[in-house]
């Protein structure tokens, strides 16, 4: 994505190939989207299967405006 980012920075690029590098970017964004929308379930899972092994050292309750969240302590 870095990289895509990147060229659009180069002068003189031509429409056409601003579009090609706005095109690689939706896909480059799309397929990060596949891969990490079910990442928030998973880290919630992973911290309520450690609290409820007994561990809640490595993290603190947080009261946010719209809800409580456990976070790492390292936050």
């Amino acid at each position: 994505m870095l990289f895509f980012l990147s060229q659009l920075k180069l002068a003189n690029l031509t429409d056409e190939q601003k579009g090609d590098i706005l095109a690689e970017l939706t896909g480059v964004v799309c397929h990060l989207h596949v891969h990490t929308e079910n990442l928030p379930d998973l880290i919630g899972d992973k911290v309520v299967e450690e609290l409820n092994q007994g561990d809640d050292s490595h993290y603190v309750k947080v009261k946010g405006a719209r809800c409580d969240r456990i976070l790492p302590r390292s936050c």
